[in-house]
Order: structure tokens, then sequence, then C-alpha cells
């Protein structure tokens, strides 16, 4: 599973868009860096921001709850896709 980081300026573009249906692309591009990172480009209606792609260097596991006593693992994160403006 990837994590998608936008920074706050955009969150609420983003929402906005996420709740219309509108229809979001990403799209990540093979060009890689000496840190491993690689370009990726996200498409909000016309919009287009550009951002990184990074390995995490160990699996995050998440977890949801229903109820706050009990918690169900619901997958394993190894990537973050940070969005810059």
């Amino acid at each position: 599973a990837t994590v998608l980081r936008v920074v706050p300026s955009l969150v609420p573009k983003f929402n906005e868009h996420i709740q219309k249906g509108d229809p979001t692309s990403l799209k990540i591009l093979p060009t890689r860096f000496e840190d491993k990172a690689r370009l990726c480009q996200l498409t909000l209606g016309s919009s287009t921001y550009q951002g990184m792609l990074f390995d995490l260097p160990r699996h995050v596991e998440t977890y949801k709850t229903l109820d706050s006593e009990q918690y169900f693992k619901t997958n394993d994160v190894g990537q973050m896709i940070i969005i810059f403006e």
C-alpha cells in the first residue's frame, strides 16, 4: 500500500474532487534518483502537481477500529507519495 501526502493548502481542493467523484489520476514516472525516489504527477481535474515516491525503510502496519476497543489490521504501508504545490 502507498500513503498519499499533499501539502496542507491542497487538502480542501483534493477533498472537493473526491467528494464530487471527479476522476483523478496518479502517474508515476520511471525516472530514478540517487536517493531511490521517483517522480510522480497528480492530476486533479485540470490542475497538475508534481511529487516524489519514496520507499519507506520499514513496512508500517495500519489498523482500523469500529468501537475504539478492538483493532483490525488493514494493510502494510511500504511507500509514501509526497505531492508539492
